[in-house]
């Protein structure tokens, strides 16, 4: 139990006005997983009466990245308002959960991975579906996205991945550094899900050639692109951290009419995801991201 656990439970054991069970049980269900998200989100030494608005901010951000539906995310404000109040930080969370829009919120976050999501839920092999994700969050090929052992390439806030993921002709490894929030869960998801079986992305019973072919059945059915796969969603993806808009292709500013600065800043984006991206010619990376429809044909 971290410092900001340990006082949270001390402010619920305290709290004697409040005598419905249940409510009880589910307000330290909520600001324990709040305390843990904190955590994991870096403010590893936060006390119990540090609680600032930034920290709201930043629970709402990264709960609503991973998926939580608004409703889920109201119920945990209210029991971070209790907590607001224990502490005289009531300035630190707003007194209505409207406030935080967070239905719009919801809206732009599932536009944004809308069409990956749908046909990434017709993926049904639990691995696949996985190998996917992984490509999405991290860039990586088909290969490494298989072969790879998420507990061993896990190395905190960097994914190392070993020259024996890559393929044949590949003698040197690499290393790629990370630090969104819906990385992180990608990269737990599949330690959980590889600890079930072979430790790979390779159920028990199958070698990796198997295992390819029922990607690439998955994939054809759920109409992905064999050659990129998951990767096209990291592409889009990057290239907005990297500059903070849309790529053309989503929507965003065509070459044509960005300004000098913002075509520098294109260049440079796609330079880097280049880079980071495995064995995607630099063509298909500038077409995913000035394309009509942000992803090659299949």
């Amino acid at each position: 139990m971290n410092q900001l656990e340990y006082g949270l439970q001390a402010l619920l054991k305290r709290d004697e006005i409040d005598t419905v069970k249940q409510r009880n049980i589910s307000r330290e269900t909520a600001l324990l997983r709040a305390a843990a998200d904190l955590n994991h989100l870096g403010y590893k030494h936060m006390t119990a009466d540090g609680l600032q608005q930034k920290h709201v901010l930043e629970l709402i951000d990264y709960w609503t990245k991973i998926g939580h539906k608004p409703d889920t995310i109201t119920v945990r404000l209210s029991a971070i308002r209790w907590w607001a109040k224990q502490v005289d930080r009531e300035s630190a969370v707003a007194k209505k959960s409207k406030s935080y829009r967070l239905d719009e919120i919801a809206e732009v976050t599932k536009s944004l991975m809308g069409n990956f999501d749908e046909k990434l839920s017709k993926i049904t092999d639990p691995h696949a579906n996985m190998s996917l994700r992984l490509q999405a969050a991290f860039g990586l090929n088909v290969m490494e996205s298989i072969k790879i052992r998420p507990a061993v390439a896990d190395q905190g806030y960097s994914l190392a991945i070993k020259n024996t993921w890559r393929g044949k002709n590949t003698k040197m490894g690499r290393i790629l550094l990370f630090e969104e929030p819906l990385q992180r869960v990608a990269l737990d998801d599949a330690k959980a899900l590889a600890e079930q079986t072979s430790g790979a992305m390779i159920p028990e019973g199958r070698n990796y050639i198997e295992q390819r072919r029922v990607y690439e059945r998955h994939l054809a059915r759920a109409g992905f692109s064999q050659e990129i796969g998951g990767q096209y969603r990291y592409v889009l993806w990057r290239y907005r951290r990297l500059t903070g808009r849309d790529a053309p292709a989503e929507g965003g500013p065509s070459l044509d009419k960005m300004s000098l600065q913002s075509q520098k800043e294109h260049a440079f984006a796609t330079r880097r995801i280049d880079d980071e991206v495995a064995d995607v010619h630099p063509k298909a990376v500038r077409a995913i991201l000035e394309s009509n429809h942000g992803m090659p044909a299949a």
